[in-house]
C-alpha cells in the first residue's frame, strides 16, 4: 500500500513537470525561426529544466549515473547531461508536439550534414528532430525572414555584394529515363554592410578604369522597318487570299 501511494504522488508530479517543461519548450506562437535558432542552448535548457522540474531531472540523474550525488563520469563516458537534455526534450515533445525547440534545431543540423530523407522520418518518429516536410517549410521560413532583413538593410546602408554561381553534379547508380546523372546550376550570393561609410564617403577613383563600353545604337529605325515589313506582309496575305 505504502509503495503503491508514493508510485501515485510521485507519478502526479512527474505529469505535472512534464507539463511545465512541454510549456518551457514550446516557442511563442508568432516567434520567428531565426529566433528559435538563436536563442537555443541546451546548457540552459537543463538549468531551466532543473528549475522547473527537480524531481525529474533527480530521476534521470540516478539513472544515468547510478548515484544522485554523483557528479563525476568517466573517462571516455559520455556526457551525461547531454544526454539527460536531450531526454527531457523528447519526453516535452511527446506531451505537446509544438514543443519543438530542440527539434527545429536538430532537424536544421540534420539537413545541413546531409541527412536522407528517410534518417528524417527514423530520428522524427523518435522525437529527435521535425519530419522532412516540417523542415522544408521551417528552412522557407527562414529564408523569408533573412529575405526581409536583407532588403530592410539594403534601403538604408550602403553594402557590397558578392556572388558566385555553383554547380552540383548528381549521379546515379543505374541510369534510366527519368533518374539520369545530371547537374543543377545556382547561385549564391553574399551581402555585407559597409559600416561606418555614408553615401559619397567612397572615391570613385579607386574602381578600376572601364576597358570597354556598351555599343551605342539607334534602335528606333530597326523598330520602324519591322512594323513596315509587317504591314506589307498583311497586305500580300489579304491581297493572295
Amino acid at each position: 500500500m505504502v509503495a503503491q501511494w508514493i508510485s501515485k504522488a510521485a507519478g502526479s508530479i512527474l505529469a505535472e513537470e512534464g507539463a511545465k517543461l512541454a510549456q518551457l519548450l514550446r516557442p511563442p506562437q508568432h516567434q520567428s525561426v531565426t529566433v528559435t535558432l538563436q536563442n537555443f542552448s541546451l546548457e540552459q535548457i537543463l538549468a531551466d529544466a532543473e528549475s522547473i522540474a527537480p524531481t525529474l531531472c533527480m530521476l534521470l540523474r540516478m539513472v544515468a549515473r547510478g548515484c544522485e550525488d554523483s557528479d563525476m563520469v568517466g573517462e571516455g563516458r559520455r556526457n551525461s547531461d547531454l544526454v539527460i537534455t536531450t531526454v527531457i526534450c523528447m519526453l516535452a515533445q511527446t506531451r505537446n508536439e509544438k514543443s519543438s525547440e530542440y527539434q527545429t534545431t536538430m532537424a536544421f543540423y540534420l539537413l545541413a550534414c546531409g541527412a536522407t530523407r528517410s534518417q528524417f522520418d527514423v530520428l522524427s518518429h523518435a522525437g529527435i528532430c521535425l519530419s522532412y516536410r516540417s523542415t522544408l517549410r521551417k528552412v522557407k521560413d527562414l529564408g523569408q525572414e533573412r529575405l526581409a532583413d536583407i532588403r530592410k538593410l539594403a534601403r538604408t546602408r550602403l553594402f557590397m555584394l558578392i556572388w558566385d554561381n555553383l554547380n552540383f553534379a548528381f549521379r546515379v547508380a543505374q541510369q534510366r529515363i527519368g533518374s539520369n546523372d545530371h547537374f543543377d546550376n545556382g547561385t549564391t550570393a553574399t551581402l555585407v554592410l559597409l559600416w561606418g561609410i555614408n553615401p559619397g564617403d567612397l572615391p570613385l577613383d579607386i574602381l578600376p578604369p572601364r576597358r570597354t563600353r556598351l555599343p551605342v545604337l539607334d534602335f528606333h529605325w530597326f523598330v520602324n522597318f519591322g512594323r513596315t515589313r509587317i504591314t506589307i506582309l498583311c497586305l500580300l496575305v489579304i491581297v493572295n487570299g
